[in-house]
């Protein structure tokens, strides 16, 4: 329960529309030693992350799944390959089962689905490259799903969206001491 309300939050934290919400407060105050009732109007905002200043963004359908970090997937202009900011892909010479493992359930979980992606405009300032992104499915942050549900590797290494990439260690790190998805004791 508490690891699905982390990722609704999580995904509500990453899709929030750029919006000022105002909150009215009851309280008291002071005045000349005598207790006054008050209201007080709080006033928050907050930014998208997906901002159309630093992201752009299209749609297409996931056709495969070449890597354990990549999505393979048909724009309305081309086939493009997506690689999945934040995790990493699992070496087919040091553990190719493992990596025919995860490739295997990526390709069961998202093939034929639309999804949303969601590529940094300024891309060069933190090593990537034009295919690297954010994608969404059914509502949900694939990275976080991945992670969470034990099916993806995390990234140490890039400094892009430093945020954004702890909580994505967080979820690595509750899914290996849950022992879900590839975290499971063998035995």
């Amino acid at each position: 329960m508490l690891r699905k309300l982390a990722t609704a939050i999580l995904y509500f934290l990453f899709l929030q529309s750029p919006f000022a919400e105002e909150t009215q407060v009851e309280g008291v105050v002071f005045v000349g030693g005598e207790a006054r009732s008050a209201l007080y109007t709080v006033k928050s905002q907050t930014k998208s992350l997906f901002s159309r200043d630093k992201f752009s963004a299209r749609t297409g359908n996931v056709v495969g799944v070449p890597a354990a970090n990549v999505l393979r997937v048909q724009t309305p202009n081309r086939i493009e390959e997506l690689v999945l900011i934040g995790l990493i892909d699992v070496s087919p010479t040091m553990n190719p089962d493992l990596r025919k493992s995860l490739i295997s359930s990526m390709t069961k979980k998202f093939l034929n689905h639309r999804v949303q992606i969601y590529s940094p405009k300024d891309f060069k300032n933190h090593g990537l490259f034009p295919g690297h992104g954010f994608a969404i499915i059914n509502d949900r942050l694939v990275q976080a799903e991945l992670l969470e549900q034990g099916l993806g590797i995390t990234s140490h290494s890039r400094d892009y969206e430093p945020e954004l990439l702890r909580e994505f260690q967080k979820l690595m790190l509750d899914a290996t001491e849950n022992h879900r998805g590839i975290w499971k004791d063998k035995g």
